[in-house]
């Protein structure tokens, strides 16, 4: 009995062997049809570049016989019928190589830059203007600043006032050197002054202030503020004139009547002393802004700032 299960069950070895080799014999006819293969030539809604090939790790273990490592090759054919080959990578600019499209992500939209707004426009206008002023009163107290710019030989020193008559020369010297000694003095903090105008200052038309002329915008703050501004001169001025002694020395040098030579000349109108000297001071100042100006303007060298730069670069 022993005899006969042993041979039995070598008996259903052999059987479950030989299934299993009739299945390989299957697979191997599988993958070589003796009848042609149909092929849909109907047009392709996609292309296919290169053959699919997978491999299949397979493992049937018995008591005999291990099969690994089965593969199956996917023959692909486009529309015309053409069996497609495997295109290497490195071999994708062959004749013959369909190439597959590098397409770049769509760019995203530019966002639509909102339309200037005029009130914008104007505002910047007039900064550039206010910048261009205050840059040209920088300019001009510093030249009011140098050394005998105020000396009274100058053309544009205080002058004598008219109604002042005088035949002493030195007293006369004494009284035009103690009036430019105040203006000379009244200068740095008159230019404050105009430092505050210019902030404040407003312009109707800005935009053609900048096209204007050398010395539009000079002009502008000269008929915008030249009264305020002579006004707030006044009491810096007086001060400085009080440190001169420029009271002093007008009255010495002023004739006053008496006798033949003041009957025939008589005495003349008072003077205000404070009023010359400031007309005088904020003159020069005027002037010397003007000046500057129209270097700026002219001169890229000149520009200071990058508003400036790009407002008068053509």
């Amino acid at each position: 009995m022993k005899n006969g299960s042993a041979i039995q069950i070598q008996t259903i070895r052999l059987l479950v062997l030989c299934g299993v080799m009739a299945a390989s014999t299957q697979v191997g006819r599988a993958q070589a049809p003796d009848a042609p293969a149909l092929l849909d030539t109907k047009p392709a809604f996609m292309q296919v570049l290169t053959n699919v090939t997978r491999i299949t790790n397979a493992v049937i273990v018995t008591n005999y016989v291990v099969v690994t490592n089965l593969t199956f090759t996917t023959n692909l054919f486009n529309a015309a019928g053409q069996l497609l080959r495997p295109v290497p990578a490195a071999l994708a600019g062959i004749p013959g190589a369909v190439p597959i499209p590098q397409t770049s992500p769509p760019a995203p939209a530019k966002p639509v830059a909102p339309a200037p707004d005029p009130a914008a426009i104007k505002d910047g206008q007039l900064k550039v203007v206010r910048e261009l002023l205050t840059q040209s009163l920088l300019g001009a107290s510093n030249v009011l600043a140098s050394p005998g710019y105020f000396a009274d030989s100058k053309p544009h020193s205080i002058a004598m006032p008219e109604g002042v008559t005088s035949f002493d020369r030195k007293k006369s010297q004494t009284f035009l050197t103690a009036m430019n000694d105040a203006a000379k003095r009244a200068a740095p903090e008159t230019a404050t002054l105009f430092s505050q105008a210019i902030k404040q200052l407003n312009a109707a038309d800005p935009a053609a202030i900048l096209k204007g002329g050398p010395t539009a915008a000079t002009k502008l703050l000269r008929e915008t503020d030249l009264a305020r501004l002579h006004e707030q001169a006044l009491t810096i001025v007086h001060r400085a004139a009080v440190d001169a002694n420029v009271d002093a020395a007008y009255r010495s040098v002023m004739l006053k009547g008496g006798g033949l030579l003041g009957a025939v000349l008589g005495a003349g109108p008072a003077v205000d002393t404070d009023t010359h000297i400031a007309k005088g001071l904020l003159k020069a100042l005027f002037n010397e802004m003007e000046v500057q100006e129209s270097r700026i303007r002219s001169d890229p060298a000149e520009r200071k700032t990058k508003a400036l730069q790009d407002a008068f670069t053509k």
